[in-house]
């Protein structure tokens, strides 16, 4: 009877907390939530600037689009991450469908990711993003070829160059981390001689590491 009211009470403490301490405990100030609100406010600026910038783009109009699924797949991303936290002591099949969609839009961050790099790299050198018109010799003005909006052009640049450069510190860092735990491992089994029978040896001195009478 005690445990099932201390139970209850647990269960009713639960649902009385605030959407932030349920995600990131007791500190929603912390660096996770502070990373959340970030990456929300560039995917959503990112989709609003897709949207309304959608016909400025003549030199390359997959540019905005690119902005546009950025913005979806990154808030989507974010969305599901804090489904997870809210729901990670549901029903394994819910927490397999989340997972099942992070990787699904995983795959298509990628797919993104290749497709705008080759479009706004392929475009630095010849892209015009502060000469809208160009000047006939008949007077008249036409939209240049090249142009594109300034917002849609260098937001799609700065998103995918800051991707393409966190990728390449967590690789590092993974490289890193892997070689000096290989280097431990190795230093430590060649500190550790092995008898024939390939046990570890062990000092047989008296006051030596290891030593049993």
């Amino acid at each position: 009877m005690v445990e099932d009211t201390a139970s209850v009470a647990n269960e009713g403490s639960e649902s009385s907390l605030s959407l932030p301490q349920r995600l990131f405990g007791s500190q929603p100030t912390s660096p996770e939530a502070f990373l959340l609100f970030v990456g929300t406010t560039i995917f959503f600026v990112a989709l609003v600037i897709g949207i309304l910038k959608i016909d400025q783009c003549p030199a390359n109009s997959m540019l905005p689009l690119t902005l546009v699924a950025l913005g979806i797949l990154g808030l989507l991303w974010i969305g599901l991450y804090i489904a997870r936290s809210l729901y990670e002591d549901e029903s394994e099949r819910c927490l397999a469908c989340l997972i099942s969609f992070h990787a699904l839009l995983l795959i298509l961050w990628l797919v993104v990711l290749l497709a705008g790099s080759y479009w706004v790299y392929k475009s630095f050198s010849t892209v015009q993003t502060d000469s809208k018109f160009i000047q006939k010799e008949d007077g008249s003005r036409s939209v240049h070829p090249h142009f594109c909006h300034a917002l849609v052009y260098w937001s799609v640049f700065v998103i995918i160059s800051l991707t393409w450069l966190l990728y390449a510190l967590i690789s590092c860092g993974v490289c890193y981390l892997g070689g000096k735990l290989i280097r431990n491992l190795t230093l430590a089994g060649e500190s550790t001689p092995l008898n024939e029978g390939g046990q570890a040896e062990y000092n047989s001195r008296p006051g030596a590491k290891g030593y049993t009478e």
